[in-house]
């Protein structure tokens, strides 16, 4: 199966809604919200796609010289085959091309196999948002990318 990182594009948004949904316990993305972020020139969306198929999408927002990795999901089926790294790692050159030197994210504490991308790509722990997280009430774990270093792909 041959996996393309893309723009996001409306027509992608039923499948990124459907994964959202899916995704998270609580989605904090609505439809519209989600359709906002895919029109905003300023964000940097990606879907991985196979075979006309959404597999998983990112989205980082560049706020220069820094950005924040802000959502990223795979679906299911297509979990733990490398999409998650992938997009990832053409969000962070693309960013790097553009000039940011430091990109922030959050993730769950108890989200493993991301906290495990994320360190295995250069990010560094850099701090804890007590119970930020909801349904369930959960720790944020706050970790940065120093771009200058450049990730470790």
């Amino acid at each position: 199966m041959s996996i393309e990182i893309c723009k996001a594009e409306p027509r992608h948004l039923p499948e990124i809604v459907r994964i959202e949904r899916e995704h998270f316990p609580a989605p904090c993305w609505s439809a519209e919200f989600i359709e906002r972020k895919l029109h905003d020139p300023t964000v940097r969306f990606l879907v991985a796609e196979a075979e006309g198929r959404v597999l998983g999408y990112a989205v980082l927002q560049p706020i220069l010289p820094e950005a924040e990795l802000l959502n990223i999901a795979v679906d299911q089926p297509a979990q733990r085959q490398g999409i998650a790294r992938q997009l990832i790692v053409h969000l962070l050159n693309e960013a790097i091309g553009q000039g940011i030197r430091t990109i922030h994210l959050e993730v769950r504490a108890s989200n493993a196999p991301a906290l495990t991308l994320y360190r295995t790509l250069g990010f560094m722990q850099t701090g804890l948002r007590r119970d930020y997280y909801q349904n369930p009430m959960e720790d944020a774990v706050l970790m940065t990318l120093d771009c200058c270093k450049g990730p470790d792909i």
